[in-house]
């Protein structure tokens, strides 16, 4: 025993409980939005390849009719952003780790806690 009280270490605990939830939820959130720029143009390319006489590339988009509506704007918008997907990719690099430290914190504080 240390010497501190029982209040002592479960505040030090909850602490770094909060902590490492904190960075799971921020790494989680900046991984999400680091893919979206990777995601949106290839959903839009798999979604003009499953829809019949509709084409999509960087120069826009034809023929694209979904439940009966043209749906070419917003297919041609998911390709302005290919600029991003660099910056998306280091995005989601930087959350997959604030999350890898989340998962770190919340697994030593599982370790302590049984070792006391």
């Amino acid at each position: 025993m240390t010497g501190r009280s029982t209040w002592a270490r479960r505040s030090i605990c909850c602490g770094a409980d909060a902590l490492g939830r904190t960075l799971r939820l921020l790494g989680l959130a900046t991984l999400l939005v680091g893919l979206v720029p990777v995601v949106l143009p290839l959903s839009a390319s798999t979604l003009a390849s499953v829809l019949e006489g509709c084409s999509v590339n960087e120069a826009g988009s034809t023929g694209c009719i979904l439940f009966g509506r043209s749906i070419n704007g917003p297919m041609a918008a998911s390709y302005r952003l290919l600029w991003a997907i660099p910056p998306g990719l280091l995005l989601a690099l930087i959350g997959f780790f604030l999350l890898l430290a989340g998962w770190g914190i919340r697994r030593t504080e599982t370790r302590r806690a049984k070792h006391r």
